[in-house]
């Protein structure tokens, strides 16, 4: 688990996907960043339900470190851009952030790792 939790450590960097060419359906080019953020995203569904289920023996003060080291790093980070100029957000429509996926899944399992039956310690 803990070498799992250490690969979601690795921070991508997203556009919109209008600007994104690993987005276009059969761009012919480099798919590695493509591939590494299909990767993070299984991971992220996998750790989730590892810690859902709690069936498996995965807490230790180790992993509850890389947790929260993993979580700081995916969630405390700098907004986007305005999309130009003079965006006003009173007057125009809203801008999706494009890594808000990554960054739900990111929050999802960090309310599953709190919520987690295995905090119990003795």
């Amino acid at each position: 688990m803990l070498q799992k939790v250490r690969l979601c450590c690795v921070i991508f960097e997203f556009k919109p996907a209008n600007e994104d060419p690993g987005s276009k359906a059969g761009w012919w080019g480099d798919n590695n960043e493509h591939a590494g953020k299909d990767a993070k995203r299984a991971l992220l569904v996998e750790l989730t339900q590892l810690v859902m289920e709690s069936r498996a023996k995965w807490f230790s003060e180790r992993v509850l470190i890389e947790v929260l080291h993993t979580t700081a790093i995916n969630l405390f980070r700098a907004l986007p851009l305005a999309p130009y100029d003079d965006w006003d957000p009173e007057e125009d429509e809203a801008v999706k952030d494009p890594a808000w996926l990554h960054v739900k899944m990111v929050y999802d399992f960090l309310y599953y790792f709190l919520g987690a039956s295995r905090w119990i310690l003795s």
